[in-house]
């Protein structure tokens, strides 16, 4: 476990653990989303998520922590929780913002207003996302095969 200090600055964002939430009432155990680390501190089972529960929501594709559900990033707070809990390391937290900023500068761009006078993203503007969502569904179908190749076989 790597307890981060109370405020640290990733990828120019400064982020500071949280005050309130589940977690905030020891100082020893002060997370940045204010989910408690690990589901074993959890005071009852109607409580948030811990952030080991919600580390297992996540999937690695490309050395990138993304959400198994959507193939987006998790934000700075999430990413950082994830380093406390020994999950991912703070340069694959540093790596994923990265690549997290990337995608909103590039989706962004592709904003226009339309006839109706509303703003909408362009064609495209997720499809990282769809990439990434399907890597995610060949390793889950490919899941046994991978392992079997992973052990040198």
């Amino acid at each position: 476990m790597a307890i981060l200090e109370n405020e640290v600055e990733i990828v120019g964002e400064t982020v500071r653990k949280e005050r309130f939430g589940m977690a905030s009432v020891h100082d020893v155990c002060k997370t940045f989303t204010g989910y408690v680390l690990y589901t074993s501190e959890k005071y009852s089972d109607t409580c948030s998520k811990s952030v080991e529960e919600n580390f297992a929501g996540t999937a690695q594709v490309d050395g990138l922590t993304v959400w198994r559900s959507n193939g987006e990033v998790p934000f700075a707070d999430m990413l950082l929780d994830f380093v406390q809990i020994g999950a991912i390391t703070f340069e694959q937290a540093e790596f994923s913002l990265t690549q997290k900023n990337k995608d909103s500068s590039a989706s962004l761009k592709t904003l226009y207003r339309a006839e109706d006078g509303n703003i909408y993203l362009g064609e495209d503007s997720l499809g990282y996302r769809e990439e990434r969502i399907a890597k995610l569904k060949f390793i889950e179908n490919n899941k046994d095969l991978i392992e079997f190749v992973g052990q040198g076989a």
